[in-house]
């Protein structure tokens, strides 16, 4: 592999330990351990971060706000900030993660510039923004040739990503990995939970994910609301990411906080070499089964490391979930607007011993076939091919 240097632009990072900015980690990680460079471009909250490895050059505030609320105000603000940066930095590419106005003036920007650009979309949410704001300036910046690659980790999402005009021969599908060697030595479960005050006789469901709209987490307490109501008392919820406090109020009116835990992980400076933070990992090897109702995801990381901790899936037919969970083999696939049936998909999987050790076990084998290595080989040729304008016959099989 050549030398390089690669900007990573996103408005969203770390200390949020989400999806999207578990994979800008990872790949600036992976550069510096190749003894290549990474930088990257992002919001004021990640200049607290120290020990990552790379740097992090953090835009001014009000930045990201202003590019939403007033564009032209915004764009011609962030624009300045970004040319110099690369000023300074001189990155011979820039991956952008999409999200909206700011990651359209960063693709202006670097046209402008002569800088070629990856782009990666993370939901169906930053397509649709693609569509709408081609479509209301009238001209289609994915057709410019510093425009290389637009990439997601669904099959659906790639087929999206055609609807919104962008050329096909740019769409590369590449997904998302997962630390199965996290996962391997199982722990005790009754210990945990004995720590964080989960009767050891509950069949624990677990969700991990920011507490976000899309995130659809409100359905999973009805949906817990309805298990105990058809008489089964033992089960549990555990939801786990940022910002669960605000669904106490929710859990409150509805009686279930016997049956709910909110859990927020306490991020630890220095630690962010281990995503999924060790916390995250014992309370999936703690879980008996794990539930997403998210209304759209580009690819489930969260899914996908339940499935390496042997976890039973129980899922929402979205396109992020169908590219790793198959229905009645892996987990279950159900409607998320429909409570009974998620329900009835996790009373099905508690009331059955055998299923669970099906569901677990073939999800397990899912997951080892997912592994950041292969993500950082296939994004390495992704790369390579960009700087040396020499695309290898390899890269075909990528897409």
């Amino acid at each position: 592999m050549n030398f390089m240097k690669i900007a990573f632009i996103t408005p969203s990072f770390l200390p949020t330990p989400g999806g999207a900015e578990t994979v800008v980690h990872r790949l600036a990680r992976h550069l510096i351990d190749t003894r290549n460079e990474a930088v990257v471009f992002t919001n004021r909250k990640a200049a607290v971060l120290r020990d990552l490895g790379y740097p992090v050059c953090s835009y001014a505030p009000m930045t990201y706000y202003l590019t939403n609320r007033w564009p032209v105000i915004g764009r011609r603000y962030l624009r300045k900030q970004l040319m110099d940066f690369h000023r300074r930095e001189q990155a011979g590419l820039w991956h952008v993660h999409f999200a909206g106005p700011f990651s359209i003036c960063a693709i202006e920007t670097a046209i402008e510039l002569s800088i070629p650009v990856i782009l990666t979309c993370h939901g169906q949410r930053d397509i649709d923004h693609l569509s709408k704001i081609q479509a209301d300036t009238g001209r289609n910046l994915m057709e410019s040739d510093m425009i290389k690659y637009v990439t997601t980790g669904s099959t659906d999402m790639c087929l999206a990503i055609e609807h919104a005009r962008v050329p096909k021969r740019k769409i590369k599908r590449l997904p998302w990995g997962v630390d199965n060697n996290l996962f391997q030595n199982p722990l005790g479960k009754d210990s945990f939970r004995e720590e964080i005050g989960i009767p050891t006789d509950r069949f624990v469901w677990i969700t991990v994910a920011r507490n976000a709209g899309v995130k659809n987490l409100g359905a999973i307490l009805h949906m817990v609301r309805d298990v105990l109501d058809s008489g089964r008392s033992c089960v549990h919820w555990i939801a786990a990411g940022t910002e669960m406090s605000r669904l106490r109020k929710q859990v409150d009116s509805m009686d279930l906080s016997d049956h709910v835990t909110l859990y927020e992980p306490k991020n630890q400076p220095g630690r962010y070499d281990e995503l999924p933070s060790p916390e995250i990992v014992r309370l999936l090897k703690c879980a008996n089964g794990y539930i997403s109702l998210s209304k759209s995801e580009s690819f489930g990381i969260a899914v996908l490391e339940a499935m390496a901790a042997g976890l039973p899936i129980v899922a929402s037919d979205i396109s992020g979930h169908r590219d790793i969970v198959e229905s009645d083999k892996n987990g279950i696939l159900v409607n998320h607007n429909n409570i009974r049936e998620v329900a009835s998909a996790a009373k099905r999987v508690m009331n059955d011993a055998t299923l669970i050790n099906s569901l677990g076990g073939q999800a397990r084998a899912t997951a080892r076939k997912f592994d950041w290595a292969t993500t950082f080989t296939a994004f390495d040729a992704l790369y390579n091919s960009v700087l040396s304008e020499n695309i290898p016959a390899s890269l075909s099989q990528l897409s």
